[in-house]
This record gives C-alpha cells, structure tokens and sequence, in this order.
C-alpha cells in the first residue's frame, strides 16, 4: 500500500538502523567485494556513516545541507574552490570542505551553477 508523508517526515524515522544493518549483512552474505552504499539526504546521520565504516562498506550519502546558507558555500567555493566556464555565460565553482566526524573526517562536495546573461 502507498504511504504519502509530510516533508517534515525524514525517511529516515521510516528507516531505522536494523533495515541498513540487515542490508549490509546481506551483501556481505553474497560477495566477499568491497560495498559502496548510496542513500538519500534525509540518511546522512552519524549513526548511518558510523554502521558502513563497521562493515568496511564506502559510501556516497547526498549531502542534506539543511538551513545552511547557499550564499556561504558559493563564496567558499569562489574562494578555495575551483571555477570552470564549460560555455560562455556559465560558471560551475566547485567547492570541497572536510568535516571532521567523531569517527573520522569527509569530504562535503557542492557545486553551485552561475548563469550570466550574454549581451
């Protein structure tokens, strides 16, 4: 059955630790190989990062930046990050900040698009 929820209901009250546990326990069962997990923004607890890193599973979480300040990491990117001009009136600067966890640190990567009118 189909279950529509608020915006305000993270998928992750939906998803608790045991259905992660189980599923890397799973993949475990059929390959000896190295995991790489990908889930959602709304998965990017510490508790998520900390259960793969106990597996020995990589993972590419999306990055929820919640009520941070888009103008903030466009000026960081501008500032250490790289530009590239793929088309005149476009600019892509690509910015990378390392976030220091309780277990070990990760690279936050974003992006931000600028779009100039071409006169």
């Amino acid at each position: 059955m189909l279950s529509c929820m608020k915006g305000t209901n993270m998928c992750r009250k939906a998803c608790r630790r045991f259905f992660l546990q189980q599923a890397l326990t799973s993949a475990k069962e059929i390959t000896s190989e190295r995991l790489c997990v990908r889930m959602d923004g709304g998965n990017d607890a510490q508790e998520n990062l900390e259960l793969c890193d106990d597996h020995g599973a990589d993972f590419i979480i999306k990055r929820n930046p919640r009520l941070e300040s888009p103008e903030a990491w466009l000026a960081h990117a501008e500032q250490h990050g790289t530009a590239s001009n793929p088309r005149e009136g476009k600019t892509i600067d690509t910015g990378c900040i390392s976030v220091s966890g309780v277990w070990k640190s990760v690279q936050s990567i974003k992006s931000t698009v600028s779009w100039y009118e071409l006169s």
